[in-house]
């Protein structure tokens, strides 16, 4: 390695000393500090202690003068060893005196928001150990982001329970989005606990910027409808079922959420590979009435909902219903007086359309029903 007499590192230096600080080759360190690099002066703008893998290579550094809160728009070595759940090293950090408050300081980054601390960055995927030894540490527990989010939203996102329940336990917050994550993880308890605590049940979903796909200003209620179910995954020859709990839809309307309110909805028109789908505001009811879920139907009219039985199945049709052996919304259609010897996609019958699908329950529904052969 030559001499580098301005510190600076050229390329092929700065990976070949990233690898001896990944991999602890402390020799190999020691021989870049005695011909003059400055570990000040980071490694292209990073703090080189963010890719330190040890205790040993840590205090080589910190004892050649390496600031322990600098880094590249702020991202220090404690943010970085706070997201990766490096307990040791966040131990070592906090006692060599690094700032737990330093924020992040780069705005528009796909992968870290704007204002994120090391709070924030340990909270997120739930490293609870780390969580803790932060607020010991002084970490402001309320500090927000640039999207309003504090330690407690990140946890709540990522499902961490342990973790979103200590931070309730020592003073957090509540955002006004608080509840976003619990119901679009689908997680009762979280979503029953917040809102005992005064969480707003009328707020919307908005964009994650780091997520390339996500509900976007979806109403809670309307999220929780929509994704009530019930289904069987085949994974590498094994049934995984995966449920949306009910009880989401049922919490938010007791709470009460706008029953009237609409919520954006994928929408199909028609039936059938041509099929058009667009995202359109539907209510509630419309909602639980295209995925048969009478019992929700029921508490949505309980709660104010405007709109009969028929207008909740506006977007349903006895054909597609029999075609997709969708049989909640059968009965309802049927409920409701709806025409069952209709001839929609490809002029067929529901019938005819039930019998070519296989569905074989849903042709004996119909024939009880009334419907001709």
């Amino acid at each position: 390695m030559r001499a580098t007499k301005s510190n600076r590192l050229t390329q092929i230096e700065g990976a070949r000393l990233v690898r001896a600080l990944e991999k602890g080759e402390s020799d190999l360190v020691g021989r870049f500090l005695n011909r003059g690099w400055n570990p000040a002066s980071g490694i292209e703008g990073q703090n080189p202690l963010v890719y330190s893998a040890s205790i040993k290579m840590a205090k080589l550094l910190t004892e050649a003068g390496t600031q322990l809160n600098a880094g590249k728009h702020n991202y220090t070595p404690l943010i970085a060893k706070c997201s990766i759940g490096d307990e040791e090293m966040v131990a070592f950090l906090i006692a060599a005196g690094a700032d737990v408050n330093v924020a992040y300081s780069k705005r528009g980054c796909p992968q870290i928001p704007f204002g994120t601390t090391a709070l924030m960055a340990a909270a997120n995927p739930g490293y609870l150990r780390i969580v803790k030894n932060l607020l010991a540490a002084g970490a402001e527990i309320n500090y927000i982001d640039e999207q309003g989010h504090n330690a407690l939203f990140h946890a709540l996102l990522s499902d961490e329970v342990e973790v979103a329940k200590h931070l309730l336990t020592v003073g957090s917050q509540l955002t006004k989005d608080v509840l976003t994550g619990p119901v679009a993880n689908g997680n009762a308890e979280l979503v029953r606990l917040l809102i005992s605590k005064g969480a707003d049940v009328n707020c919307v979903f908005r964009k994650d910027p780091r997520a390339k796909k996500g509900p976007s200003k979806e109403t809670l209620l309307g999220y929780a409808i929509s994704h009530t179910s019930r289904q069987e995954l085949q994974l590498r020859g094994r049934t995984i079922t995966i449920d949306y709990p009910v009880e989401v839809a049922e919490l938010l309307i007791e709470a009460g959420a706008d029953v009237n309110r609409p919520s954006p909805w994928f929408v199909a028109t028609k039936m059938g590979r041509k099929e058009a789908i667009g995202v359109r505001p539907v209510s509630p009811l419309r909602i639980a009435g295209s995925k048969g879920l009478e019992h929700i139907m029921e508490l949505l009219w309980k709660a104010g909902a405007k709109g009969t039985l028929k207008d909740a199945l506006v977007d349903c049709s006895v054909e597609k219903a029999a075609f997709r052996n969708d049989i909640p919304v059968l009965k309802l259609l049927i409920k409701a007086g709806a025409d069952l010897n209709a001839r929609g996609y490809q002029c067929k019958t529901s019938i005819e359309l039930a019998r070519e699908a296989g569905n074989a329950e849903v042709v004996e529904i119909l024939r009880r029903a009334g419907a001709n052969e």
